[in-house]
């Protein structure tokens, strides 16, 4: 409830959703309902010298959205943001998953690395998210959705066979410029890995059977999102994302959006933040760091018969 100063009598809102002040304000109360497994939470690393992103939006929204679509986890908000320039190490708590803007890699202060070194071994998650527009990585990606859909359709006639031998050898060429940039960035980021003490062993491709694919909604391949191919890697605790997916978490400003498309970008954010949940509660298991969930030590078997 928004109070006005001095005393004043309680009223009954007129319009619900935005009560007026000093009237009766029920849009936050929590409702009866099953009981969540878990409660997942993000924390954001920020440029203070900048203004609010629209992944800062995004990534709100999608964990209002976990209640809704995914009911079995609670999202837990407001999100931790962590300025850049931070001098102490601030910490980042129970958070199960760290989201760090590409952009900022090269400016992370020691504090900042020293809490990532504590948040991954408590058994954390970072996703490193590449959000800015690469229009050849775009340009190449329709020209390949567009001579495969060619294929599809002319694959039985074998007059065109000669053309599709064409397109495949094209689409291998758009491949390998593709994995070209995409190793790339992914030696871009090998100076923080080394600083973190980890290691980006293989290409980071996420199989069918994946977590991030299967858990709890199923993708076979990622989306487009407004003409955009959306990217995942995955190397155990060090996730890289390439596609605007955060700014399609939240509102759309346009209301050009379908809702196909929203639904779509948030049941992929969801399958980041289980994965990120479930991975650190697997983590701290078999560390025992919970001890109500540690396993108590038994006597042998010899020594229950004899005593």
């Amino acid at each position: 409830i928004h109070l006005s100063p001095g005393a004043e009598p309680l009223t009954i809102a007129e319009n619900v959703f935005s009560p007026e002040p000093n009237s009766l304000d029920f849009n936050y109360r929590d409702s009866i309902r099953s009981r969540a497994d878990g409660m997942v939470s993000i924390a954001q690393l920020v440029d203070p010298t900048l203004p609010t992103s629209t992944a800062s939006q995004g990534l709100t929204h999608l964990l209002k959205a976990v209640n809704v679509l995914y009911p079995a986890l609670l999202g837990e908000t407001p999100m931790l943001e962590i300025p850049l320039d931070t001098l102490t190490e601030p910490g980042l708590g129970d958070r199960d998953l760290l989201y760090l803007p590409y952009p900022l890699l090269p400016h992370l202060s020691t504090a900042v690395q020293s809490m990532l070194q504590v948040f991954l071994s408590a058994g954390g998650t970072i996703l490193i998210a590449m959000d800015e527009e690469n229009s050849r990585q775009g340009e190449l990606a329709q020209i390949r959705r567009e001579l495969l859909e060619a294929i599809s359709d002319t694959e039985n006639d074998p007059s065109v066979a000669s053309v599709i031998e064409s397109a495949q050898t094209e689409i291998a060429k758009i491949d390998t410029e593709m994995a070209q940039f995409i190793d790339s960035i992914r030696q871009s980021i090998l100076p923080l890995v080394d600083q973190l003490n980890l290691s980006l062993s293989g290409d980071g491709a996420i199989p069918s059977d994946h977590p991030l694919r299967t858990a709890p909604f199923l993708f076979g391949g990622w989306p487009m999102v407004e003409g955009r191919p959306i990217d995942l890697f995955c190397w155990d605790s060090i996730l890289l994302m390439m596609g605007p997916l955060p700014q399609i978490w939240g509102p759309d400003p346009t209301g050009m959006r379908s809702r196909e498309t929203i639904r779509t970008a948030h049941e992929m954010g969801i399958n980041l933040l289980h994965y990120a949940w479930r991975r650190r509660q697997l983590v701290q298991l078999q560390r025992g760091d919970n001890p109500t969930l540690s396993i108590p030590q038994q006597d042998s078997l010899t020594g229950q018969v004899t005593s």
